[in-house]
């Protein structure tokens, strides 16, 4: 073969290495790309609805994702959704639960669990959302600004207010005409657990909390 021709061959083996290179480090991309969107949007639905919870947080977990991805972020183990849903009662204030869905991402680094139940009994509907926000539990709070001040509103119309439960940070709001309201808990720094109901006293709300056992949720991610 002349050095013209080994020439063009390895030239042609170049482009063919770096091609097959390329598609796959696209594809290695656009799954990372896709495990941060379905992460962001999981937990961006579980906090919907919460003071400054939803605001802006598709892009602050955006950033967090590529924090985590880039190694600035400690690697964490991350608790399985089923491990979430052995803490939760199987009847919450008299209801029963009447369905669940979770679901544990990981990919590059970028991990989260997400856990959602469902309650119901006569008029009253109650439901009960966890996350393990794992690695990015703690840039995760500049998203909730109820974890770092105070807020406090109240009206005819119902209530807003942070607050302590058993020693954890907590933001509780309630409509009185609606009747209906929520509770939502940081625990250990990572987990966010949010108790909402519908047709209910704010005491049937926490006494949903009170059946969940933070203690040993907090125990699962020293593991």
């Amino acid at each position: 073969m002349t050095n013209l021709l080994k020439g063009i061959s390895i030239f042609l083996m170049t482009i063919l290495f770096v091609s097959c290179g390329s598609d796959a480090a696209q594809k290695e991309a656009e799954k990372k790309e896709k495990a941060k969107e379905e992460l962001a949007g999981n937990i961006t639905d579980v906090l919907s609805g919460l003071e400054g919870g939803a605001a802006g947080l598709g892009e602050t977990l955006r950033g967090v994702a590529e924090a985590v991805s880039g190694g600035e972020v400690d690697d964490v183990e991350i608790v399985s959704f089923r491990d979430m849903k052995a803490l939760l009662p199987s009847k919450v204030a008299g209801m029963e639960m009447v369905d669940h869905e979770g679901q544990t991402t990981g990919i590059a680094g970028m991990k989260g669990s997400t856990l959602t139940a469902k309650y119901a009994g006569d008029d009253k509907k109650m439901k009960v959302e966890m996350i393990d926000t794992g690695g990015v539990g703690m840039a995760l709070l500049g998203a909730l600004p109820w974890t770092t001040m105070t807020v406090d509103k109240e009206s005819s119309k119902g209530y807003e207010r942070t607050t302590e439960y058993k020693g954890m940070k907590a933001f509780e709001e309630y409509d009185n005409k609606r009747e209906s309201g929520s509770m939502t808990v940081l625990v250990a720094k990572r987990f966010i657990v949010k108790v909402e109901g519908r047709g209910v006293k704010m005491n049937d709300i926490k006494d949903g909390l009170s059946e969940i056992s933070f203690k040993d949720l907090a125990k699962l991610g020293e593991k």
